[in-house]
């Protein structure tokens, strides 16, 4: 093989190496992309869940909240005495 031969041969080897390279960024750059688009989408989830935690536990705590109020009323309504009642309990 002469000089310019190999030279040539070369010359077509590195064209492809180049493309190749070119090719892996084209690839990378994709991937990258995906990736960003997958964490956004992942933190939206995150906010959303946070969210909705958030709000069942504050559903959680008015529902508690209103059973000891209930609790507390029906307790109160135990001690009330009428006149109704006194006149019954004497009777």
């Amino acid at each position: 093989m002469t000089l310019e031969a190999s030279y040539n041969e070369l010359q077509v080897k590195y064209q492809g190496v180049v493309a190749s390279n070119e090719e892996m960024k084209a690839k990378i750059k994709e991937l990258t992309n995906e990736i960003k688009k997958r964490e956004q989408m992942a933190n939206q989830w995150n906010t959303t869940l946070v969210s909705v935690d958030t709000k069942l536990a504050d559903l959680e705590a008015e529902k508690e909240g209103m059973r000891l109020c209930l609790s507390a009323a029906n307790s109160d309504l135990l001690r009330i005495r009428t006149p109704e009642r006194e006149g019954r309990n004497r009777a």
